[in-house]
């Protein structure tokens, strides 16, 4: 009986929250609330990570750089785009359109990632639709670019869309009156649209800007005909003949990505310019490059001589002419600017070698000859010299130089009065020729009449 109650009682303290003291002891843990929280699982993001076993060495070097400061900020738009020009300078276009979107998707409003994307897909891409919608992007972005109004009008005819594309290039040229692509592009719509009279304006404003393409000068032909002005239709396609056709455009955030390009090639074709621009210091440095990995290119050898040699480094000159034509035997103007080093420095016989040696490679050159005439004067034998004055002559009739030379040649043999003669020629066909002025005005003060002698 008293057992029997005992289990009432203990059901009615339970019930009631007496509960006995094996009640409150807590559960035994579940097996999985004895392990630590997962950790988060690091983003993996996909680099374009192209074979670089076949790629120059400073290549190589280039993407790793650029892809190693994307993965240290996988966020960053700068880090995406910079990549994407270093692809896109080195031609892999897949991978830079990869970089370029990544950038974008960072940074909407980065002008510079929408407008090179849209570049890589106009030439990636069959349909001009993808990089006319990034190019209306950039316009939104940069409505005072007009290199990107140039892009969509092309873009916009190439699908057939030739109204939008005529107003996209009207923008441009009245954002950039000297952009003669966006001029001789306009003319070319507007003739397609059947206003031959009306493209004769942007036509001729094409020309005037840039007179040696073959293109502008073949489409004004074409308008000209159409308006029945045919003496100046064969006008232009005359002055079409024996012309290229020009592509290329000043585009300053496109000239960023050219500006990544270390490969030999880019190198060169930038040292080029440079020598064409007067900037030897930056051409040196370019061809340095490219000797890396072509270092028995004469030509090579011979542009970094020349650069060396209009930067006054006439030892350095010499060391890579010398190269160049130990390299190639027959290239004439290492040969000739080899010569011209060795006689300034003294080095009258070598000198005599390299010009005597381009005169049986290249007897129809001036130069060879009257360079040749040069040393000849300088090593006392007149006679020979003036041979080849009278040849070098014979060559080029015209050539001021030629005249030069054998005045020296003939005042070294005391005929002061044939030399001025020769020196006034060089004056005809060049008035402004210093060093013919010089010498002339030198010749005049020994060829006065000094005082008469006094009389006893």
């Amino acid at each position: 009986m008293i057992q029997r109650f005992a289990s009432i009682g203990a059901c009615l303290l339970i019930a009631f929250g007496a509960a006995p003291s094996w009640a409150d002891q807590p559960s035994p843990p579940s097996p999985a609330s004895s392990q630590p929280p997962p950790k988060p699982q690091p983003v993996v993001v996909d680099i374009p990570d192209p074979d670089r076993s076949g790629m120059e060495r400073r290549v190589a070097e280039r993407i790793e750089q650029a892809r190693d400061a994307v993965a240290a900020d996988t966020k960053s738009a700068e880090a995406w785009r910079r990549l994407g020009m270093v692809f896109d300078a080195h031609f892999a276009l897949d991978e830079a359109r990869v970089c370029y979107e990544r950038a974008t998707r960072s940074a909407p409003d980065d002008f510079q990632a929408v407008y090179l994307l849209a570049i890589v897909l106009q030439r990636e891409s069959d349909s001009a639709e993808p990089a006319i919608e990034s190019l209306e992007k950039a316009a939104a972005l940069r409505p005072d670019y007009a290199p990107v109004y140039y892009r969509l009008g092309f873009n916009l005819a190439r699908s057939g869309r030739t109204a939008e594309a005529r107003k996209a290039y009207e923008k441009a040229v009245a954002l950039d009156d000297n952009l003669a692509i966006a001029h001789r592009a306009l003319g070319q719509v507007m003739l397609a649209a059947g206003d031959a009279a009306g493209a004769i304006g942007p036509l001729e404003r094409a020309r005037t800007l840039m007179s040696n393409d073959s293109i502008t000068q073949t489409e004004l032909a074409r308008a000209y005909r159409r308006i029945g002005q045919d003496d100046r239709a064969a006008e232009a396609m005359q002055a079409a003949a024996g012309l290229s056709p020009i592509h290329n455009f000043d585009d300053p955030v496109q000239a960023l990505v050219y500006d990544e390009a270390i490969d030999s090639n880019s190198c060169n074709v930038r040292s080029q310019r440079m020598i064409a621009a007067g900037n030897f210091a930056g051409a040196i440095e370019q061809l340095k490059i490219v000797l890396e990995v072509a270092p028995s290119d004469p030509q090579v050898h011979l542009n970094i001589g020349w650069a060396y040699m209009a930067s006054r480094r006439i030892n350095e000159a010499i060391t890579h002419l010398t190269e160049a034509v130990r390299l190639q035997d027959d290239l004439v103007r290492a040969r000739l600017m080899l010569g011209f080093l060795l006689l300034r420095t003294g080095q009258l016989e070598d000198a005599r070698a390299q010009y005597g040696r381009a005169v049986e490679i290249a007897p129809e050159d001036t130069g060879a000859h009257a360079g040749l005439a040069m040393v000849l004067t300088q090593l006392g034998d007149i006679d020979a010299a003036l041979n080849e004055c009278e040849e070098a002559a014979r060559l080029d009739p015209e050539s001021a130089d030629v005249q030069i030379v054998w005045g020296m040649a003939l005042e070294r043999r005391g005929e002061l009065a044939a030399a001025a003669d020769h020196y006034a020629a060089a004056l005809r066909i060049r008035p402004d020729y210093r060093e013919a002025q010089r010498r002339m005005q030198a010749l005049v003060v020994q060829l006065e009449p000094g005082p008469p002698a006094p009389t006893p």
